[in-house]
């Protein structure tokens, strides 16, 4: 994962949401091919998933959405690279599954840490009573 650009275009979350006049809206993960194209056909809104960001429905959108896609979103969102055929609710917890193993490894590091303090603590209380004897 850490080969792959931090980017809405290989974001698995990267939304195509169709909209009509009637306020109906469907949402769908892009294809290959339409991540490769960057274009959105009419009555759809390019967005993320999560709720980062939305377009709208936006007739000079296709222009915008490279620059909108391509640019990096390194720790600004909730990146887990497309995968063609997994839901966006697995997506989100496999994202969640990867935080909470991040926090667990940062709590283990400042538990040793705070262990390691502790000894040098004692370690100096005993030189010093050595020293004063």
């Amino acid at each position: 994962m850490d080969n792959v650009k931090h980017c809405c275009k290989n974001c698995h979350f990267l939304n195509k949401a169709y909209r009509n006049d009637r306020g109906f809206e469907g949402n769908s993960c892009w294809s290959k091919e339409e991540r490769d194209n960057l274009v959105v056909k009419d009555h759809y809104a390019a967005s993320c998933w999560r709720g980062i960001w939305d377009t709208g429905i936006d007739p000079g959108l296709n222009d915008q959405l490279p620059v909108i896609l391509t640019q990096s979103r390194r720790d600004k969102c909730f990146f887990v690279e497309y995968n063609p055929g997994m839901s966006y609710p697995a997506a989100t917890e496999l994202h969640d599954n990867r935080q909470l193993k991040r926090g667990h490894k940062y709590a283990r590091i400042a538990l040793g840490v705070s262990i390691a303090s502790a000894v040098i603590a004692v370690a100096s209380v005993v030189a010093n009573l050595i020293m004063n004897i």
